[in-house]
């Protein structure tokens, strides 16, 4: 049974309750006719996308398949919202490229992500310069997210330039693996694109810190491989590829990069073996 409310507020207040008690189906139940009941509270519409956006990453995390269009309710609602209330835009406005972000990135979509990239920007922009560092941060990261579908050299430079631009965050957390492994990524794309050792150098030194905070095996083969395109690799640089091989190896052995990184030192070692005798 849907809850009965009369004002905006009585919305709030029963969808949180709803959403505690992890009621979702009910929560967009009472959310549906947000449009027709209370089309000019920006309060209603930002319950309401809150409601849609919380459901669909609940029933994710659940291991389910939430269809995008739960996103796509959302941030109508947050687009409304800030079209309402110009004095809380920055707070719709960072649910609205939340939403953004995750339709671009779920489904490859570079139209998307370029406006989650421009949205954080905007805002950004809107702010005090001692207050953007979140946005510049969202925004660096969807640029990144776009540089990754468009594999484009201009992208990748400007994701470079954006986290060049960012302090490194000091936590030692998610934020600072992130950095590093975001701004390790632009690095080895431009050094491909440049054919550069300075920039596969610098992406080695960045993937190093990402590993010293997070041994995710996709960030042990994207250092293994920048290890092995160095032309003249120190025997520690051959050794740290070995073990990052190794460890590889032992978690996925069938998986065909690593099958590939597998060569790739083989050949190296080979050819160290032959430069040396």
């Amino acid at each position: 049974m849907i809850p009965e409310v009369e004002t905006p507020e009585q919305l709030v207040a029963v969808l949180q309750k709803l959403l505690e008690q992890r009621r979702f189906d009910t929560a967009t139940d009472l959310v549906r006719d947000v449009n027709e009941r209370f089309p000019e509270s920006p309060v209603a519409h930002h319950a309401a996308g809150l409601a849609w956006e919380r459901t669909w990453i609940e029933s994710r995390a659940e291991g389910g398949n939430p269809p995008l269009s739960h996103y796509e309710k959302a941030e109508a609602h947050y687009r409304r919202a800030m079209d309402l209330d110009s004095k809380n835009r920055l707070m719709h406005g960072e649910r609205l490229f939340a939403c953004v972000f995750v339709m671009g990135t779920q489904g490859s979509d570079t139209n998307r992500l370029r406006e989650a990239v421009k949205l954080a920007d905007k805002l950004g922009a809107e702010l005090p310069e001692t207050k953007r560092e979140s946005l510049q941060r969202d925004a660096a990261t969807a640029a990144s997210a776009l540089a990754r579908v468009t594999r484009s050299e201009e992208d990748w430079a400007d994701v470079a330039q954006r986290f060049d631009e960012l302090r490194i965050p000091e936590d030692g957390g998610r934020e600072a693996y992130f950095h590093h492994h975001y701004h390790g990524m632009a690095r080895r794309e431009l050094a491909r694109l440049h054919d550069s050792q300075s920039l596969l150098q610098e992406a080695i030194d960045s993937f190093r810190q990402a590993l010293a905070l997070s041994n995710a095996p996709a960030l042990e083969y994207l250092l293994a491989d920048c290890l092995l395109q160095l032309q003249n690799p120190v025997e520690a640089e051959l050794n740290e590829a070995r073990e990052l091989v190794a460890g590889l190896r032992e978690k996925n052995p069938k998986d065909p990069l690593v099958e590939g990184v597998t060569r790739r030192l083989a050949l190296r070692t080979q050819m160290q073996e032959k430069g040396g005798s």
